[in-house]
């Protein structure tokens, strides 16, 4: 706030952000004059690198991303307006000794003018002219101009070897720029190692400073002098040891020195002389960017690195954007990624839900004309292949009564549309997230409305036994905030649907394939992240950030209990609580999440020393262990009845663990038969638990157990039951699954009557204690900015 304050006082009031913009040119030129006049008579290599440090932790030991005051994104404006400036050292000029002052100056312009860039792109919401999308086209010029470090160094080397290090790609690479990702991911790592070499004085410095001080010794006049000359050079002159040449590298790699070149060169900036305030607009306004800019460099072809030196996550765009020039190799090259990035795509996808490969790959089927009537491709078709049109899935997957449909894109937004330009914004998502949606839904509808499809070779595919379906689209590129906005994309005409597909990063997806448990856990968290009456209920920037808060308990959001009540009438009637909590939620933006994920990564990879658990979601014992149960060998029900199980709150969970013991407890002591039933109510439908114990004597149980569930589920209409009969010790005698439709039938009603069956009168569902807190902000503090993930 106390920036925003002292902003604010840089421009007159404004009645209208179009006045508020017609004074940012003039207060970002004030900061960058202010800026130069810092950087006069300095070494600014030196300079970048003290900057460097000063907002970026040298440890990532016990770091916490949401505790974090540095910004990451002010290097980069320092650079640019010291790159600007033409050369790295006024000719005959003795460098100044740079001050801790000087370093926080800097940053403090460099921070007004990163909040004024924020600023800029909020006031295209108040343009509803520019259409729905003006607000997310905003959020991805804040997004690219604020965060930096976006993916784990990890998950991204494994993207890129799957995908660079292919044989037919590194051809293409060394062709034409005379190196592959072996030899990039060898100087990559020999700049790190040159680099922590450069901290080694440093580090020795403090570590005997910090010696000195525990064991209450006095140094020596000498060691003091030569503790004093180290931290003087380390903390004033950095660059003298901290600067690299390609020379450098071949004492830390096997890649030859011309080579070595030709990466640095490719991966880094030359000073050049411009005005740098305008190349600070250009950066505010998205035009110009350093994202995949890892080191700047002198005359002399000494290097200092700006960020964290060659990201994974920066080569595989940085080296596309060299092919984009060359049409032949860039074409040769989309195809063979484009292949590559959907193999991917769909094992990673399978993996979550324990399969090698997808059911189906590469699927060829016929789909109903534009405008045409999806059942007249139903299974009594007489002549499916001039009803329809052949198109391809890139998967689907079909588990139990679940399938999955999966669209892949590798297309990357255009450098215009990260510029904030909403209508090339809204251009570039409809043909990615748009396409790939409409791909995956056409096929999603026809098992839906026809229980099967027709596939290239004439034959029909039987998919009767599906009951639920999900249409998943990965994306090789981070769209951010775009793909998260569901209620945005559905407002802007890019989502036509009458569901909600999950949109992700091919990074995050690898991410959530680690840390996810069950298959049942990927299920439940796909359906809270594409529940349609939720999509507007929060706002958030990272995909990671959801997941955790899953993890944690949370990303869940009341339904509408009417609208679940006439969805499924024979339900429990909603009360007026049911009402009021629905009626009191309020939209959430989503804060950092990731702080226990970070540590995990970190620790890992070995770049933090300090132990740390994988994240997980932690449900009650009894209900995970008959999720693990029922997902062994894939019982029946195992997926879409294990989500449901997992999906009850805290208090839910404890309420059927009670209830079940209490049976089993009551089986032992009178050796009768005992039985609780438990209903779930939401937008995935109506189901019921059936759990039941008995001692001695289980095929009567059994059986008993069968009728009654039969029984029930017809008079509630639920669409799928699940029944589970234990013995008097709590062990499993046998399950059963039940999901057909339920149609009238007299003899059936006649049963119902004879049996005594009562109709629910209420419900039975308990609360996730999220739902019951109203506030406009999720916990997880601040909004992302994002360290390095790197070193």
């Amino acid at each position: 706030m106390a920036r925003v304050e002292r902003l604010a006082g840089h421009f007159t009031p404004a009645d209208s952000w179009e006045e508020f913009i017609a004074q940012a040119p003039i207060v970002v030129g004030e900061s960058v004059e202010a800026m130069v006049r810092l950087l006069a008579g300095q070494d600014l290599l030196n300079v970048i690198e003290l900057v460097r440090r000063h907002e970026i932790p040298m440890t990532v030991d016990d770091y916490r991303e949401s505790e974090s005051e540095q910004l990451p994104a002010v290097i980069d404006v320092v650079a640019i307006v010291a790159l600007s400036l033409g050369q790295r050292l006024s000719p005959d000029t003795k460098p100044e000794k740079p001050t801790e002052a000087l370093v926080s100056q800097l940053a403090r312009h460099a921070r007004d003018i990163v909040l004024v860039g924020i600023m800029l792109s909020k006031a295209m919401r108040d343009k509803p002219e520019l259409g729905p999308l003006r607000d997310l086209a905003g959020q991805l010029v804040s997004h690219d101009l604020v965060v930096r470090g976006r993916h784990y160094e990890r998950v991204s080397r494994v993207i890129n070897r799957e995908i660079l290090g292919a044989s037919g790609i590194q051809i293409l690479l060394n062709r034409e720029f005379g190196f592959d990702l072996s030899d990039v991911e060898q100087v990559a790592e020999a700049i790190q190692q040159c680099y922590q070499k450069s901290l080694d004085p440093l580090r020795h410095s403090l570590g005997r400073i910090h010696d000195l001080m525990e064991s209450k010794t006095d140094p020596t006049e000498q060691e003091r002098e030569e503790l004093a000359k180290s931290l003087h050079a380390a903390l004033n002159s950095p660059a003298e040891s901290s600067t690299f040449t390609a020379g450098d590298l071949t004492h830390y790699c096997s890649v030859p020195v011309e080579k070595i070149d030709k990466i640095l060169r490719t991966f880094s900036r030359p000073f050049a002389t411009a005005d740098p305030a305008q190349e600070i607009l250009k950066l505010i306004h998205g035009v110009t960017s350093l994202s995949q800019i890892a080191a700047l460099r002198d005359a002399d072809g000494n290097h200092t690195i700006l960020q964290s030196g060659i990201s994974a996550e920066m080569v595989r765009p940085r080296l596309e954007a060299g092919l984009r020039t060359k049409q032949n190799s860039w074409q040769s090259y989309g195809r063979q990624r484009d292949n590559l990035v959907e193999k991917l795509a769909a094992r990673e996808l399978a993996q979550l839900f324990g399969l090698a490969s997808p059911t189906y790959e590469s699927l060829k089927y016929l789909t109903a004309p534009a405008g045409s009537d999806v059942s007249t491709l139903s299974a009594d078709a007489t002549d499916p292949k001039n009803a329809g049109q052949l198109v391809e899935s890139d998967g689907l997957l079909v588990l139990d009564d679940v399938a999955v449909c999966l669209e892949v894109k590798a297309g990357a937004l255009s450098e215009k549309a990260r510029t904030g330009n909403v209508q090339r914004v809204t251009e570039d998502i409809r043909k990615t997230i748009g396409a790939a949606t409409e791909q995956a839904q056409r096929l999603e509808e026809l098992i839906l409305t026809n229980g099967g499809i027709w596939r290239a070779n004439g034959k029909w595919l039987d998919l009767s036994t599906v009951r639920e379906v999900h249409t998943v689209v990965v994306c090789l590129e981070d769209f951010g905030p775009l793909a998260i906005a569901a209620d945005t994309l559905v407002r802007g005409g890019i989502l036509t649907g009458p569901t909600m597909p999950w949109i992700v990063s091919m990074h995050d997806l690898i991410l959530i394939r680690e840390l996810l448990d069950f298959p049942a856990q990927f299920l439940l968290y796909l359906r809270r992240r594409t529940d349609p009456a939720t999509a507007r209920l929060f706002v958030a920037s990272d995909e990671l950030d959801l997941l955790m808060w899953f993890l944690q308990g949370g990303l869940y959001f009341e339904p509408d209990p009417d609208e679940i009540h006439a969805r499924y009438p024979l339900s429990g009637r909603p009360s007026g609580k049911d009402r009021a909590r629905y009626r009191s939620q309020k939209p959430s933006r989503v804060g950092t999440f990731t702080d226990p994920l970070d540590a995990w990564a970190y620790y890992t990879d070995g770049t933090s020393t300090t132990p740390a658990p994988k994240p997980q979601r932690r449900d009650a014992s009894q209900v995970q262990e008959l999720v693990e149960f029922l997902d062994e060998d894939h019982k029946p029900g195992w997926l879409r009845f294990g989500a449901d199980l997992l999906n009850l709150s805290g208090e839910g969970q404890a309420t059927l663990t009670a209830n079940v013991s209490k049976i089993v407890n009551d089986a032992r002591q009178d050796r009768r038969f005992h039985s609780v039933v438990q209903e779930f109510v939401g937008h995935w439908g109506h189901a019921l638990l059936f759990v039941s114990a008995s001692a001695g004597g289980h095929d009567e149980s059994l059986e008993r157990l069968d009728v009654y569930m039969r029984l029930k589920k017809y008079q509630l209409k639920a669409d799928r039951a699940l029944g589970v009969h234990l013995d008097e010790n709590g062990d499993v005698m046998g399950v059963f699954y039940l999901n057909g439709p339920e149609q009238d039938d007299p003899a059936l009603d006649e049963a119902v009557t004879a049996l005594g069956l009562r109709r629910a009168e209420g419900r039975t569902r308990a609360v996730p204690p999220s739902a019951r807190r109203p506030t406009s902000r999720a916990p997880g503090g601040k909004r992302k900015k994002r360290q390095p993930r790197k070193r």
